[in-house]
């Protein structure tokens, strides 16, 4: 249930965000951004207990730590997409010395033997 008083209002919307985040539902923030800024514009009129905020500091910082993750997490799936894309087309190998040999493998170029 949605609380009537900004602060109450905003811990309410970071709760939801954080089951967003950690849901990964990450395409539903947007949802959230204009009743966001209402309610933080309703807050910057008022002056508040410093614990209220810190609080409500907390939340956000939380939240924040937990879209970071979810994006270093993305990028490293883009990158590891992009790497198997590439080890398509070749096979890297390497010598006793040490040496990478990238074999270059396109269908129909490797030989079949019995």
């Amino acid at each position: 249930m949605a609380r009537p008083d900004p602060i109450g209002a905003l811990e309410d919307l970071l709760e939801r965000e954080r089951r967003l985040i950690l849901s990964g539902r990450l395409a539903d923030l947007g949802r959230h951004a204009e009743a966001k800024a209402r309610i933080v514009d309703a807050l910057s009129r008022e002056v508040r207990d410093p614990r209220h905020l810190d609080r409500l500091r907390a939340a956000a910082s939380r939240n924040q730590g937990l879209l970071d993750a979810a994006a270093e997490g993305i990028r490293e799936v883009r990158d590891r997409l992009t790497d198997m894309r590439r080890s398509v087309g070749s096979l890297a190998t390497y010598s006793s010395d040490g040496e990478r040999h990238v074999v270059s493998t396109t269908p129909g170029q490797l030989e079949r033997r019995a």
